[in-house]
């Protein structure tokens, strides 16, 4: 059904006035939630025709066409897919083709692919052409060449969350003007946007044109649009002018106002009016030019981003459904009386251009890597791929191998909390996050803020209902040291140590960790890693993991870890006693707080004194606590010695004191390690000390823990004999 619109007549960019521009009203769908299957409140538009519509989907390969010809077809596959998806875009066809691979699932949702006009632009066009009302003219660029596979171009994908590699590509007038007719493409209308090199060949085919970008600027798009009536008021999309091939589908798809500032914190008139136009919840797909600027900007307008700018086919993929997402929970392993948890947690799972596609290639070394599987790995994920792409989340569940996945960062997408300018912004925020978290079977959410804010940013999730908070901020997410506080009973954790490049490898990783405590009932007893995923891999953790060993370490998935801190680690600390007991008689307390008693210095009753770097009081009847040779215990429970304790420690080690499961005062020889050649793992002798030098004398070493009672000497540090030494 069409209306006239005297305001379109005679406006200076058309090509020509006409009489009546037609406008499908029927088929216009900008409110949130339009579907059955979108969540209450989502800000992710659906095609019209429902879930799962598409029987037949054309597929156009980027190694067969050039980028002005992908340029049409990626307004005309977003176009179309607002009442069922059409066409789709392949890449190579190689082994590392997510593109291809997504494609091949397309039958569970009852659609097939029809290959017959991969390489045929024009006749894409013409299958299609009915269904249009004209078309948007921009320039063409100088080189239209042919892309041998959209791998190719992921190779420059800007890594987010990493501000140093955030670098844009200058683009050129054409650029511009390719834009400017993907954003008119955008609008209600039924356009595409065309070059100059392929004009002709369009025309032929019936088709008018409508608009010529080459004289527009967006500013002139507004004047035209709005944002709210003609383009969504929930969507936008910030897209550098250089990418015009990539994203243009979900754009047209989604009505989103596209744009570009190359400001930094998006301050330009041009973007405060789209920001400012928008309705919460929304969100911007795409990348600004300055990760934090950008970022902080958007929190303060209450959204967040997508990182995206790569991305193709989201206009496709969002259209199918999944009617339930579950990950794969095996049992978790028994928590043991002496034991460091530690999980290993992958970074930039928000990357939505990432999901799409390296991240489960088989040749490369993350998700898709044949190495996967040997130890337990956490990976983020943004929660929105459950309307977004809900097929790869599907499939990446599907194959978890022990594996387990967590919201964020910095939850239904990328944010920083701190920055919104409001209390209820921020709870609607995490309201929302929840809602998607639920739909997508995720527990944990991954924060990442500037600065510790602590309750202030993780408050907001707890009240919503996750399980965990994991907090991230400093140098390489670390800036917490592994600190733990509670958000009621949610457990807010921070990164302990990250294993990245310039900052630790797994060798050094292992070192670090070795010497934390192994007490369950301590915070300081779990180890949250991030894993830098840019300079990381599968094949690192695994590494850091073997060289752990597991007498002393459980890696498990980051569910199991805030399990074990809020079964084993007491939080209520407004009802904590003091301590009570015997103890104090023998004993020097540093400090009593929440429960717990930390470096409490005990006699051993053979002239030492043994630090006790944790104890929690609250475990024992009235919080009555003895001294048993040195250490903490119960008031009433048995106080017994193992074994005195052997091994080849004694070959390099003198002046050890043994008492009740302890050594202390032991002086080992830094240059040797003990276990056989079977178990060595060589360090360099400057990082040893130095021939005959000796470790700290005053270290006490707990050998209870160990089998038999057997101790070794590591370069100088006691520990289990068996354990890996690094």
């Amino acid at each position: 059904f069409f209306i006239f619109s005297p305001s379109l007549q005679t406006h200076r960019h058309m090509a020509a006035p006409i009489a009546w521009v037609g406008v499908l009203l029927a088929l216009v769908a900008l409110s949130m939630g339009d579907a059955p299957f979108r969540l209450p409140n989502s800000p992710y538009p659906a095609p019209r025709a429902g879930p799962n519509c598409a029987r037949e989907i054309f597929a156009f390969d980027d190694t067969l066409l050039n980028q002005t010809q992908l340029l049409t077809l990626e307004t005309l596959q977003g176009l179309l897919a607002r009442t069922c998806p059409q066409l789709y875009r392949l890449g190579s066809g190689a082994v590392d083709d997510m593109a291809s691979l997504w494609a091949s699932r397309f039958p569970k949702f009852g659609a097939s692919v029809n290959y017959s006009l991969k390489g045929n632009f024009l006749g894409l066009v013409q299958r299609f052409a009915p269904r249009l009302q004209g078309y948007v003219l921009c320039s063409a660029p100088k080189s239209a060449e042919k892309w041998t596979s959209m791998q190719a171009m992921f190779a420059n994908t800007i890594s987010p969350h990493l501000s140093s590699n955030t670098t844009t590509t200058t683009a050129t007038t054409a650029d511009s003007s390719c834009a400017v007719a993907i954003a008119l493409a955008s609008s209600n209308l039924s356009l595409i946007a065309v070059t100059t090199d392929n004009e002709l060949a369009i025309q032929s085919l019936g088709l008018r044109r409508l608009y010529d970008a080459r004289t527009m600027t967006y500013a002139d798009v507004l004047k035209i649009f709005t944002i709210g009536s003609t383009f969504n008021s929930h969507i936008a999309i910030l897209q550098d002018p250089s990418k015009f091939t990539f994203l243009a589908d979900y754009g047209t798809f989604s009505q989103g106002f596209t744009f570009w500032d190359d400001s930094g914190p998006l301050i330009s008139p041009l973007s405060k009016a789209v920001l400012g136009a928008l309705q919460l919840p929304a969100a911007v797909l795409g990348w600004g030019s300055s990760e934090g600027n950008s970022v902080d900007t958007l929190a303060s307008y209450g959204t967040y981003i997508h990182a995206a700018d790569w991305a193709v086919n989201l206009a496709t993929l969002t259209s199918f459904y999944v009617p339930e997402f579950a990950q794969t929970r095996p049992p978790p392993p028994p928590t043991r009386a002496s034991v460091h948890t530690v999980s290993f947690l992958m970074t930039d799972g928000d990357n939505v251009q990432w999901l799409l596609n390296s991240f489960a290639s088989p040749v490369a070394g993350w998700y898709g890597s044949p190495q996967r599987g040997r130890v337990p790995i956490g990976w983020t994920v943004s929660p929105a791929l459950a309307e977004l792409a809900p097929s790869l989340l599907d499939l990446f569940y599907s194959n978890e191998k022990g594996d387990n996945f967590v919201a964020g960062p910095s939850g239904v997408g990328y944010t920083i909390p701190d920055k919104f300018t409001s209390s209820q912004r921020l709870q609607d925020f995490a309201n929302l996050t929840k809602v998607f978290m639920d739909r997508a079977d995720l527990k944990i959410v991954n924060l990442i803020d500037d600065t510790d804010c602590d309750v202030t940013c993780a408050a907001p999730f707890a009240t919503a209902g996750v399980d965990g908070v994991f907090l991230y901020e400093g140098d390489a997410y670390a800036g917490r040291a592994g600190r733990v506080t509670w958000a009621g009973e949610v457990p807010i954790v921070g990164g302990r140590y990250a294993l990245w490049k310039d900052h630790t490898d797994a060798v050094s990783l292992a070192r670090l960790l070795r010497f934390l405590p192994k007490d369950p009932r301590s915070a300081q007893s779990y180890s949250l890693i991030p894993v830098h995923v840019w300079t990381r891999n599968v094949t690192d953790v695994n590494t850091a993991a073997a060289l752990l060993g597991t007498l002393g370490f459980d890696v498990v998935t980051p569910e199991v870890l805030v399990d074990r801190l809020k079964q084993n680690v007491f939080h209520t600390c407004a009802a904590a006693k003091p301590a009570t007991g015997p103890f104090s008689t023998s004993c020097h307390v540093g400090a009593d707080s929440c429960g717990v008693l930390t470096n409490t210095l005990c006699d051993n009753g053979k002239g030492n004194q043994v630090t006790n770097e944790f104890f929690d009081h609250t475990q024992c009847t009235d919080n009555a606590v003895d001294n048993c040779y040195g250490r903490l215990t119960c008031l009433g429970a048995t106080c017994e010695c193992p074994p005195a304790p052997s091994g080849s420690y004694t070959t390099s080690c003198s002046g050890c004191v043994e008492g009740c499961g302890l050594l202390s005062g032991c002086k080992c020889d830094t240059t040797i390690n003990s276990f056989p050649s079977s178990t060595t793992t060589t360090i360099p002798v400057s990082d040893a000390g130095g021939p005959g030098s000796s470790a700290n004398p005053t270290q006490v070493f707990d050998y209870s823990v160990c089998p038999g009672s057997l101790v070794a000497n590591c370069y100088g540090a006691l520990i289990c004999q068996g354990e890996p030494c690094a």
